[in-house]
């Protein structure tokens, strides 16, 4: 049944481009993803548009979750996946090809999402530089602890390179929006986290992030009914 209802969902919400959609990606990140009930590690590779307004991954990692709905031969193993998405519009870009099969969708995340209607829940998250020294991959990181203000003793630590811009209020902007799923009036939360590329985040100390490879070298996704990378 879950496999039906997002198929249809890819008929539903495909959308047909007569232009040349042109994604601009600044930098690209390949992460390390620690989790303690797995032995092993997995990798996730994000490339990131330095003003904020998308977000990319080909990663098997995310892939084949998305993908193994859409196909029901059980070959998602063997599918290719792009995801972007537009912290503008709260937009997901997904192409899927598997074999002789592809799936190409455009959609809202938040219609998709159960909505918690006009609550008045508000989030306010502070941030506070710390004094944590460290270096990653040659480069020099500025550390903060992240923290809802009802919480202030289970904070977020994120460690960031800040000569590489990166505007991290315009990519979580939306996407905290889409959390709370009430309403898109940004007085329903506050935050200002500074401008800089993630490369390592900490929760109570532990690693849940950290980046083992960067590649400055600009992308170009060209995307129509397909993704084209050019670099």
């Amino acid at each position: 049944m879950k496999k039906a209802i997002l198929i249809a969902l890819g008929f539903f919400t495909l959308i047909s481009f007569s232009q040349e959609k042109i994604i601009d990606i600044d930098y690209t990140v390949d992460y390390i993803i620690h989790q303690k009930r797995k032995k092993n590690v997995d990798t996730i590779t994000i490339g990131f548009n330095k003003k904020g307004k998308y977000l990319w991954t080909n990663s098997n990692v995310i892939g084949k979750d998305f993908s193994a709905g859409f196909f029901f031969n059980d070959n998602e193993d063997s599918a290719n996946t792009n995801l972007i998405y537009s912290s503008e519009n709260g937009r997901l870009i997904m192409l899927v090809n598997e074999e002789e099969n592809r799936i190409y969708i455009d959609f809202d995340v938040k219609s998709i999402l159960p909505s918690r209607g006009n609550s008045s829940e508000k989030l306010n998250l502070i941030t506070e530089p710390i004094d944590l020294k460290e270096k990653l991959l040659g480069r020099d990181l500025s550390a903060y602890n992240l923290f809802p203000d009802t919480e202030p003793d289970q904070p977020l630590t994120i460690l960031m390179d800040e000569s590489l811009e990166c505007d991290n209020n315009a990519i979580l902007i939306k996407f905290i929006d889409l959390l709370l799923n009430n309403s898109t009036d940004d007085s329903a939360f506050t935050f200002n986290i500074p401008n800089g590329l993630i490369l390592k985040v900490l929760i109570e100390g532990e690693t849940l992030i950290e980046a083992h490879k960067i590649n400055i070298k600009p992308k170009q996704i060209i995307i129509n009914h397909s993704f084209q990378i050019k670099e």
